[in-house]
């Protein structure tokens, strides 16, 4: 579940906050958000609209080796080592490759799963994975989607 910080002037005043919880409802009432133009993170747009394409929340759950095959097909330089979704991706510099790590960081953050990931000069390199279970979920393909479009 999605939790999501709205900030909007309500009547001229400035700086009031509503929370709302991304459910399977709230996605699907997706065009309401946009109607009351409530200025939301493109990110967490992002992600509600991925949600709302694949029919609402992730499960959460290991993928079985087809599937883990059939969904790295799908994705952009993204490989299965043992328990981990890599990915290794080169730049001209190290300014290039902070940036990429910073955009990056900013997904995850919106996501709440976040990658391992080591950059230096030219490189970045990530690892995703979901700890509490264990190996690859489509929460992890999910992001890796998400990364391929940075």
């Amino acid at each position: 579940m999605y939790v999501m910080n709205v900030s909007f002037g309500v009547a001229g005043r400035c700086g009031a906050h509503a929370t709302s919880e991304m459910t399977s409802e709230t996605i699907r009432n997706l065009d309401q958000v946009n109607i009351l133009r409530i200025p939301f993170n493109k990110v967490i747009k992002t992600l509600i609209i991925s949600q709302k394409q694949r029919g609402g929340r992730m499960e959460r759950r290991l993928l079985n080796g087809d599937e883990l095959a059939a969904a790295t097909n799908e994705l952009n330089g993204w490989a299965a080592h043992g328990t981990l979704l890599k990915k290794s991706v080169k730049f001209a510099n190290f300014a290039e490759a902070l940036a990429y790590v910073n955009r990056l960081s900013e997904l995850a953050e919106a996501a709440d799963h976040h990658p391992d990931i080591t950059f230096g000069w030219g490189y970045a390199d990530i690892a995703l994975t979901t700890h509490d279970r264990g190996g690859i979920t489509d929460v992890d393909i999910s992001l890796a989607r998400q990364i391929d479009e940075l």
